[in-house]
């Protein structure tokens, strides 16, 4: 079987190659899926350039790939939910990370089944950006109906589904975005969309009950003084929490050093009595279903910037790191 694999750590384009590779065997509860489409996520290039070698401590040449939709092509011992032929999709757990394969593992416990209503493609869109905002909104004391919700980036493979998510709940959405974006956030559910080509966000005056931070850096800080007080922050690009470094394993001086961005937050959050949670998503077959669910309703709809086929894999991917997608971007794996 054909795989993209890393090859290296750095840029994108000199580290990545389409590969042979053994067709893999599935374990205890895990299925072979013959995988239909996959899609981009900004941790598979992070990946590729080394940022997260702390964590993964990765040995050249390694595979890539959460996101995927296919067929089950295998059962592994003590695997049952799923049988051969059956349409399932899903984010494969971070210790496999082979999506991007034309076959790959799952554990049945991260798959959900395909609506019928539902393409490959469009499954495929989903899973991570989906698991992360459900688990991102039931954080910090939950995105409660009738809150106001601020969501940073709101066109991108997040922001699109997050905006929706938050409206569907019954959330007052704002979101942030460049100028050719805006009709397409309001289109999603945003009553209000920044544009920061011609707006600061930070100087409308507005505040908020909850704020979705999926840009990190500077907008972490300036984006806690935009929060009513007693309000929460759900961050997946600022800096970890203690609890958050405990989940990593981090542990003694080393977590104390990683600390040192929250600890420059910690004087705001204390002051307005705010709660900041940083995540990092697993993942979850059952929340999957409520995502499929709800996308065979049209409660939400996938956003898909651009389909490349497999060939292309490599040049999807450094697409991707350039960073200005709309929604996601898809790889058609087989027809």
């Amino acid at each position: 079987m054909k795989a993209l694999m890393g090859i290296g750590f750095g840029k994108v384009t000199d580290n990545v190659s389409i590969r042979e590779m053994p067709l893999p065997v599935p374990g205890s509860g895990e299925v072979l899926i013959k995988v239909k489409a996959v899609s981009i996520n900004p941790i598979d290039y992070k990946i590729v350039q080394g940022v997260l070698n702390v964590f993964l401590k990765l040995k050249i040449p390694y595979t890539l790939g959460f996101d995927l939709a296919g067929v089950v092509e295998q059962n592994g011992p003590d695997s049952g939910l799923f049988q051969k032929g059956d349409e399932v999709f899903g984010r494969v757990a971070d210790t496999l990370r082979d999506a991007f394969g034309e076959y790959a593992l799952a554990r049945e416990q991260d798959l959900a089944r395909k609506p019928e209503k539902i393409s490959f493609a469009e499954a495929a869109s989903v899973p991570l950006v989906g698991l992360t905002t459900i688990q991102a909104f039931s954080g910090a004391g939950g995105l409660k109906k009738g809150e106001t919700i601020l969501i940073h980036a709101g066109s991108g493979g997040i922001g699109t589904f997050a905006v929706q998510y938050a409206r569907f709940t019954g959330a007052h959405v704002t979101a942030t975005t460049s100028t050719r974006n805006m009709e397409l956030v309001k289109s999603l559910g945003a009553e209000r969309v920044i544009d920061y080509k011609q707006e600061d966000y930070r100087l409308t005056g507005e505040q908020y009950d909850f704020i979705y931070d999926t840009l990190g850096g500077a907008y972490t800080k300036d984006s806690l003084a935009l929060l009513k007080e007693g309000g929460r922050m759900v961050s997946i690009a600022g800096p970890p929490d203690a609890s958050a470094l405990t989940k990593f394993g981090i542990k003694g001086i080393i977590k104390w050093v990683a600390l040192g961005s929250y600890r420059k937050l910690s004087g705001i959050i204390r002051k307005k009595k705010l709660t900041y949670h940083y995540l990092y998503m697993h993942s979850d077959g059952k929340a999957l279903e409520e995502i499929g669910s709800l996308m065979e309703k049209g409660k939400i709809k996938a956003v898909i910037d651009q389909t490349w086929n497999f060939v292309e894999f490599p040049a999807a991917l450094a697409y991707v790191e350039k960073g200005h997608t709309r929604g996601k971007v898809v790889v058609q794996v087989s027809s």
